[in-house]
């Protein structure tokens, strides 16, 4: 190879990472599955029983839950840690069902790369509010899920869009409620957009995987 020919193969191999960002931050098909946080709600409601009737087996399924469909944690300890403690204290006598606890919050899901989360907020009528931060870094090849609920009649819509602008995911129900998934091709920043198309302020939560 001559040295004009080897200059250049350098040059283009330095210019890799850059070309890999051309085009929108999405993979045609999802290359790492992951389940739907549809599960989040069952497995909130299943930790409320094991509670209710101090059930430490309950409470074990319901960590196992969270720990395959994310734990939506806000701010505070993640509610799969607060279901850990829960059943700590309700298998006191049993320190294998501790362990097991342990180990399944130890290999929670994680599409973000700061983990499962949860936000939660205020849209007005006939406008919109953004989020875009570390706080909605994806990592690449790794499938991510948004789930929007709101809490008025209002009907809100859900948009993602990478950092470079590109439309990567829209939901336009007809309800509050609305869902986005995608496989980043690169770990990176994500713009998630609500719309309110009503003409009333409506509340929502925003859980991510």
């Amino acid at each position: 190879m001559g040295r004009a020919s080897l200059l250049f193969a350098i040059l283009l191999a330095s210019a890799a990472p850059a070309l890999a960002a051309d085009g929108p931050n999405q993979l045609d098909k999802p290359a790492v599955a992951t389940p739907s946080l549809a599960g989040l709600r069952d497995a909130q409601e299943l930790r409320l029983l094991a509670l209710e009737h101090e059930d430490p087996y309950m409470m074990l399924a319901a960590v196992q839950l969270m720990a395959i469909y994310g734990d939506g944690a806000g701010d505070g300890p993640a509610p799969i840690d607060t279901a850990v403690a829960e059943l700590t204290e309700l298998a006191a006598d049993q320190p294998a069902l501790i362990e097991r606890g342990l180990d399944l919050a130890a290999m929670r899901a994680r599409g973000r790369t700061v983990g499962a989360g949860m936000a939660r907020g205020v849209v007005p009528a006939e406008d919109e509010v953004a989020f875009f931060s570390a706080e909605t870094e994806f990592v690449e090849r790794q499938a991510a899920e948004l789930v929007l609920r709101g809490s008025g009649r209002t009907d809100l819509d859900l948009f993602v869009f990478d950092e470079l602008g590109n439309e990567i995911c829209r939901s336009e129900g007809v309800t509050a409620n609305e869902y986005c998934a995608w496989t980043p091709r690169w770990t990176g920043a994500f713009r998630i957009v609500i719309k309110n198309l009503g003409q009333a302020e409506s509340g929502f939560e925003l859980l991510t995987n």
